[in-house]
């Protein structure tokens, strides 16, 4: 899924996600490979001058670390 192919491959969206887990559930893919952002929860983020920015790129990493494990427990 490359969102730069267009907003239908948006994993933000809760519509897509439903499409990519439905496709895990039906066995229609062999494997995944999660690269869930994880520079929002590292312990080296420190001097942040944007909050507002710095406070959305939190919600989407959280949204998105949320939708792996989703996928996960989907795959188990």
């Amino acid at each position: 899924m490359e969102i730069k192919n267009g907003c239908h491959f948006d994993l933000r969206r809760r519509s897509t996600q439903l499409t990519v887990i439905a496709w895990v559930k039906s066995g229609l893919l062999a494997a995944v490979h999660l690269g869930t952002p994880c520079t929002v929860f590292s312990r080296a983020r420190h001097g942040i001058k944007h909050m507002e920015r710095a406070h959305e790129k939190e919600r989407v990493g959280i949204e998105l670390a949320l939708f792996t494990s989703e996928i996960i427990q989907n795959c188990n």
